[in-house]
This record gives structure tokens, sequence and C-alpha cells, in this order.
């Protein structure tokens, strides 16, 4: 029926207990989402695409339905980080609500013909942002206004705005929340604060529209604001990473997969986690956000991938509880560890590979390649672990991946490559190794290294749900009939 509100739907079911000896089993969360017809079939649903989720998935009143990847992401990115409530001091308000914006909001042609019956009334007209025209690194200017006629306002002293006024005065009458008169705007404690420098965000977003605005811009309550310069904080602001832990925590207009909106109300705002950078990581994406504002967006990608980079550091590049260390000499510390590594060369817990699958012998994509990178993988997680080094060759010379990364489709980059890597193992190996695998690049000169740390499976792992491989010194070795048989035996035990 049109004109009807939809209404989210709800499966209850009854938690049982283990049958003894078992294991609690977690359940099993599925996002259905479309009810269009037909009707979907929620079992098949469940089978297809639910996962377990981890055992504090749901505690008291506090959800996160993600699976394991995600909710590590999280919990690491919300350990050693401050509130961005905090951060900014509480200080993250919203747009102005008028009540009537036809009365309130006017063009630059209307601005002029008010300012040319009465120059003063340019005092209270004021430049206006709307959620839609903040964009990433930049305002677009509309050419609008807002007549800011604050409570207390001596109205006779402005006789063109007032006149101007008058033509909706039944309507402003009636607002629920006006000030004392019926011209002017509900009472605010902060509007001093629009006459600061700060950080201004769209309450509705698909992207990462953070800006910093030094014009002195109004705003309506489609947006928000802090009254800060902070550089480092728009970079952080717009970076992949905190886009990524948005996605994830955010209330959500439409599919997430498929372009939907992100709400950045202040009560979700407020907990998002901000990193703490060292001296030289604070300048360094300072520097690198000022150009991208100074370029209003525009030729920016070397410039944000590279803060996208250091932002992922600061998230991702140094253990809980570990001494600050900047960006350029944490690169230096991974490369000297790789380096090390490739010195001791090939074991039982380190395996190096020229390319994911890009063949440099016969110059085309080779998916024996992948799948030998797949066994080495299953070996390390069904032994005691180990180091795959991608990007290095047999002899220890760093190739890099940039073959590799062209055929990464719309992203030939690092991130395509991870996603690419991460895709195969999840299609390949089962059970999937939740939080056992750690991936990290590593650059050089010659080009990148993807460092792919693995840790051992408590339970086997197979490849392609048939076969199994461990590590036996510095090679992967299947294992078939009485050996498999007697390894499995070994393991229960």
């Amino acid at each position: 029926m049109r004109g009807l509100q939809p209404s989210p739907m709800i499966f209850i079911a009854r938690k049982r207990s283990a049958a003894e000896g078992q294991a609690v089993q977690t359940p099993v969360f599925t996002q259905v989402k479309s009810l269009e017809p037909p009707y979907p079939d929620v079992l098949a649903l469940v089978k297809e695409s639910g996962f377990r989720l981890p055992e504090d998935a749901i505690r008291g009143d506090r959800w996160t339905l993600a699976d394991f990847e995600t909710i590590r992401m999280l919990r690491r990115m919300e350990t050693d980080t401050v509130p961005l409530g905090e951060y900014v001091k509480g200080k993250i308000y919203r747009g102005i609500l008028t009540g009537c914006n036809e009365a309130f909001v006017i063009d630059g042609k209307r601005r002029a013909e008010l300012i040319a019956e009465d120059p003063d009334s340019e005092e209270i007209i004021k430049p206006l942002a709307v959620g839609d025209d903040i964009r990433r690194w930049h305002i677009r200017n509309r050419d609008r206004w807002l007549i800011v006629t604050k409570i207390g306002v001596e109205i006779q002293r402005f006789p063109a705005v007032f006149r101007h006024l008058r033509r909706w005065r039944k309507k402003l009458q009636h607002r629920h929340d006006k000030g004392n008169h019926w011209w002017e705007l509900r009472a605010c404690q902060y509007y001093d604060e629009f006459e600061k420098p700060k950080i201004v965000f769209p309450d509705i977003a698909k992207e990462t529209r953070f800006t910093l605005d030094r014009k002195r811009y109004r705003l309506l309550n489609t947006s928000y604001f802090m009254p800060v310069h902070d550089c480092f904080l728009i970079g952080v602001l717009n970076s992949k990473t905190f886009w990524e832990y948005c996605s994830a925590k955010l209330s959500v207009i439409g599919d997430a997969d498929q372009g939907g909106r992100l709400r950045f109300f202040s009560f979700f705002v407020e907990n998002l986690p901000i990193p703490r950078p060292s001296a030289a990581d604070r300048a360094a994406i300072e520097e690198l956000a000022q150009k991208c504002l100074d370029a209003k967006g525009e030729g920016c990608e070397e410039w944000e991938r590279e803060i996208d980079e250091r932002v992922h550091f600061l998230y991702f590049g140094r253990s809980p509880g570990e001494p600050l260390r900047d960006f350029q000499e944490a690169m230096d510390l991974r490369r000297e560890e790789v380096l090390q590594l490739v010195a001791h060369g090939e074991g039982k817990r380190l395996e190096l590979k020229e390319s994911l699958e890009w063949d440099t012998r016969e110059a085309r994509p080779n998916r024996e390649l992948v799948r030998s990178i797949l066994k080495t993988v299953c070996g390390f997680l069904n032994t005691t672990g180990g180091t795959l080094l991608i990007g290095i060759s047999d002899a220890g010379e760093v190739k890099g991946l940039k073959e590799d990364y062209q055929l990464c489709g719309k992203t030939p980059n690092k991130d395509g490559f991870e996603l690419r890597l991460r895709d195969l193992i999840e299609k390949h190996l089962e059970p999937q190794p939740y939080g056992l695998i750690e991936v990290t690049f590593v650059p050089f000169p010659e080009g990148d290294v993807c460092r792919v740390d693995v840790s051992p499976s408590p339970r086997p792992v197979w490849l392609d749900r048939k076969e199994l491989y461990i590590r036996e010194g510095n090679h992967t070795v299947r294992l078939e009939g009485p050996s498999l048989g007697q390894w499995l035996e070994g393991k229960k035990g």
C-alpha cells in the first residue's frame, strides 16, 4: 500500500543448550536485504550468506552484528584511540533549524535587493551551506544566504529584512521552534561558533565528506560542524580506513553494499575512534590534507593514497601499548624485518613467491600460481603457522607487485590485491580462517611486497573441501590415504 513506512522484520529463535561434550554454537546472522515479491526463501538465504557471530557479539544492549574479521577490525581500531567527541572537547553541533526555510533562506539576487533597500541588511545576512553543498575537501558555493535574526535582534534596525519576513508572518507565528517573536530564530547557544574555522559534514552521506570551512558559513540542520581548525583530523575523517569503520558501525539508509547512505548524527559520531599520532605523522597528514583542501579535491589521488596509508598505519601499525613510532620509522623497520626473513632463507615457516598470479616467464596470468599460494597458506594453517612473502623471487630479489596489481580490475593497487587475496582464501579454504591471517604491505624502491602472516588453526583446514596440506621443511605437502587419517587422528588428540 502506498504511503506506508516499511518496518524491519526480526526472526526470534530460542537458545538451546549444547549437547554434552559439545561446544556452545554462537548465533548465525543473516541480513535479508529485500522482501520484494517473490518473498525470499529465508532458510536458503541463511545457508547461503549467514555467518556465525563471535561469542561476545551480543552483550546486553550492545550488539555488533558482523563477522569475525569485521569485529576484529573494529576492536583494533577502538584500542588506544580517542572518541571523536572527546577529541573535540564535546563540540559537535548541528546546523540551524529555521522552521520556515522559504522565509529565512534566500539567494544572491534577493540578498542584493535587500542590501540595496537597506545597507544594514548585510549585517544579518550570512553565507549558507546545506548538507548537499558539503563535499570531500570543499564546499560548493550555491549562492545561498541565511537571514539570521537571533533572539533579541533589534528588528527595527533592518526594515528591508522585516518587510521580507512579514510576507511569511502567519507561518512564522505558528512555528514550534521560534524565538520570543515571530521574526526570530529559535534559541541557540552556539551561534558564535559559526564565526570560527570549523570542520563541517553532512548528516547523511555515501562517502566521506568532511572539509574545513574558513568562510564563516552558517549551516542548516542537514549538517553538523566542529569548531576546530585541525587538518590532521580532516585527513583521518576523509580516509578509507575511517570510512570502513563508519560503514560497519553507523546506521545506514538502504543497502550498505549498494551505495547506501550512512547517517552521521552526533550521537553516533561522538564515539568514532580517532588514532593517536606521533608528532611526525600528525605533521605529515596535516600537510597532505592541506594540499587536498587547497586543491578543493581536484587531482588529489596521490595525496589521498598517502593519507590512507598513514591513517591505516596509525590504527593498525603497532601493537596495543607499544610506544608511538612514526610512519617512516615503521616502514624502515618493516623493510628491515622482511630483508632479515629473506636472508634466513625459506623454511618451515617462510615461503617466498614472486607473484600471486602473473607468470613472469610466460608474461601472462597463470592460475596455477594462485593455487600454489593457497596450498602454502593451507599448509601454514595446518602446521605451526608461518609467513608468506609475495613479490620476492626464490633468489631473494624484490620484484614488486606491479603486474599483479594490473590484474585487480577497477582497483589496480594494494587494496585491490588484498581484496582479491582474501576473496581467494575465503572461497577456497574451509573452514574460513577468521582472525588467523594478517595481510600487510611493505614498500621497497622496486615495488610493494605483500606480507601474509599466518597463525596455526586449531582445526584442520581444507583446500576446496577435499585436499589437506601441511608444511614439511621448506615444502608444502599434501596428505592422502593413511597419512591423512593418522594426521587427523593426531589433531583430535
